[in-house]
C-alpha cells in the first residue's frame, strides 16, 4: 500500500459488542502506576512522546496526541503493569479523557497493556493484528511469558484456559482511515505484512509525526521473527517517500528519516548478499555466518552484539529468496 498523501476510502469493520446487565459489584482496585519511570518529551503542541528513562525492556515508546475529542494513545506498552505507569505519567501531563488506543502491531510489546486502558477507549488495530492475535500459531502467549520471566509448559502439558486475554481491537481497518478533528486530524495507515503481519502507521500530517511501532529500529540489528524483508524494504521507501518531519518508534528517541534510509540500505544490501549466497548453493544454514563475515557488514550491522538478531534476519531472508525461486522454477 503507498503512503502517499492522497485520500482514498477507508473499508472498516467494526465489531460492535452486546451489552449484557451484570449483577452489581464492587470496583476492582486498580493499582496506582509510578509516573517516574517515563520521560516526557513534547515533540509539537499537543503531541508526547512517553518514553522510558530505563532500557530494561519493561516499558515501550508511547505516543499520546491531545485531540478536541480526548486522547490517542499509540501503543499500550507490554504488560498492564507497564500501562499504569504510562497512565499514571499521562495525568502528570492532562487530564483530558482517554478517547482511542492504537496498536502498530500485534506484539505483546505494543499490545500487552490493553488491559489497563478503560473499556470505553476505542482499541483499533488492523486486520492483519486481528488475525494474528487470534491465531494460535502467532506465538502471542510465548511472548507474554516471556515478558513476564515465565517458563514455558512443557509439550506433554495438557491445555488449559490462556494465561494472558488476547488483546482485541474494537474498530479492525482494512485501508486507509482519516479520525479529523480540528486540531490534530489523523490519518491511520494499514501497510502489508512487513516487521509483522499487522503492521499499521499513525500519521499526524500538519506536525508531520509518524509513529511506525517496529516498522523502524533505533539500532542497526531489527528484530524479523514475524518479518516478510522484502516486503519491508518496500515499505521503508514508502516511508521515505512520505518524508515526515518526525518519526516515532517503539524503542528509544524519535527519528527522522535519515535512520529509515540507513535501515532501508542495510536491508536491502543483505538482501543483494543473500541472493548471491543462493545463487552460488551455498547450505543455507551456513550463509547467515558466511554474510555476516563480509567486508561490508559492519558497516550496516553492529555484527559484535552477542546475542544478536541477525541471524535471524539473514535466516529469514533465506527463505524468502529460496521460496521466490522454487516459484521461478529455478530451485
Amino acid at each position: 500500500m503507498s503512503l502517499s498523501r492522497r485520500a482514498v476510502l477507508p473499508i472498516l469493520i467494526l465489531a460492535v459488542a452486546a451489552v449484557v446487565p451484570v449483577a452489581a459489584q464492587e470496583p476492582e482496585e486498580v493499582p496506582a502506576g509510578d509516573a517516574a519511570v517515563f520521560q516526557v518529551r513534547t515533540i509539537s503542541r499537543g503531541i508526547h512522546l512517553f518514553r522510558p528513562l530505563q532500557p530494561t525492556g519493561r516499558h515501550t515508546n508511547s505516543l499520546v496526541i491531545e485531540r478536541r475529542d480526548g486522547l490517542l494513545v499509540v501503543d499500550a506498552q507490554p504488560t498492564k503493569e507497564a500501562a499504569l505507569d504510562l497512565l499514571a505519567a499521562i495525568r502528570g501531563v492532562t487530564t483530558a479523557p482517554l478517547r482511542y488506543l492504537v496498536f502498530t502491531h500485534p506484539h505483546v510489546e505494543a499490545s500487552g497493556g490493553s488491559d489497563a486502558f478503560p473499556p470505553e477507549v476505542l482499541r483499533i488495530a488492523s486486520r492483519g493484528y486481528r488475525d494474528s492475535v487470534a491465531d494460535p500459531e502467532f506465538g502471542y502467549q510465548s511472548e507474554w511469558r516471556s515478558y513476564r520471566g515465565i517458563p514455558e509448559p512443557p509439550e506433554s502439558a495438557e491445555a488449559g484456559p490462556e494465561p494472558q486475554r488476547r488483546p482485541v481491537a474494537t474498530l479492525t481497518l482494512m485501508g486507509r482511515t482519516r479520525l479529523e478533528d480540528p486540531l490534530h486530524p489523523i490519518v491511520l495507515l494499514p501497510v502489508p505484512h512487513t516487521h509483522s503481519p499487522g503492521d499499521l502507521l499513525v500519521y499526524e500530517p500538519r506536525a508531520e509525526i509518524v509513529a511506525v511501532g517496529d516498522l523502524v529500529f533505533n539500532n542497526r540489528n531489527p528484530y524479523a521473527g514475524h518479518a516478510r524483508v522484502k516486503s519491508w524494504i518496500s515499505q521503508l521507501n514508502q516511508l521515505l517517500t512520505l518524508n515526515p518531519k518526525t518519526i516515532v518508534p517503539l524503542r528509544g528517541g524519535a527519528v527522522d528519516v535519515a535512520r529509515v534510509r540507513n535501515q532501508r540500505d542495510a536491508l536491502r544490501w543483505l538482501k543483494k548478499q543473500v541472493e548471491e549466497q543462493v545463487a552460488e548453493r551455498v547450505e543455507g544454514q551456513k550463509i547467515p555466518a558466511a554474510v555476516l563475515k563480509l567486508k561490508d557488514a559492519d558497516r550496516y550491522f553492529n555484527t559484535a552484539v552477542a546475542p544478536s538478531n541477525l541471524p535471524l534476519l539473514v535466516q529469514r531472508l533465506v527463505d524468502e529468496v529460496r521460496k521466490e525461486r522454487r516459484e521461478q522454477g529455478l530451485e
